[in-house]
């Protein structure tokens, strides 16, 4: 079995972690979205700077406690929250026409 063996476990273990990653991203895009529904509804702005400052803050102390590299965590964080407002305005868009 040996090192080739390791390997393609390792690559499947990878693969199905990519797979539950783009399902959790997903399902948090939908949650985007129903929030911006919510927002829309109470002439909220699509953006909350502080909503947006307090996860990073949570993120960072999740870093700290578990060891995981904080410009990594910061640069996924970055790219959901961009994912959630491109959602986000389209559905504010979609709902003022």
């Amino acid at each position: 079995m040996g090192l080739s063996y390791e390997l393609e476990t390792l690559r499947e273990e990878i693969k199905r972690l990519t797979v539950r990653i783009i399902e959790l991203g997903w399902r948090r895009i939908t949650l985007a979205m129903e929030v911006g529904k919510i927002k829309k509804s109470l002439n909220l702005p699509f953006e909350d700077p502080a909503v947006e400052k307090a996860l990073e803050e949570e993120v960072l102390r999740l870093c700290d406690l578990q060891g995981v590299d904080r410009e990594f965590a910061l640069n996924l964080l970055s790219l959901l929250i961009s994912e959630s407002k491109r959602f986000q305005r389209a559905l504010f868009q979609e709902l003022s026409e």
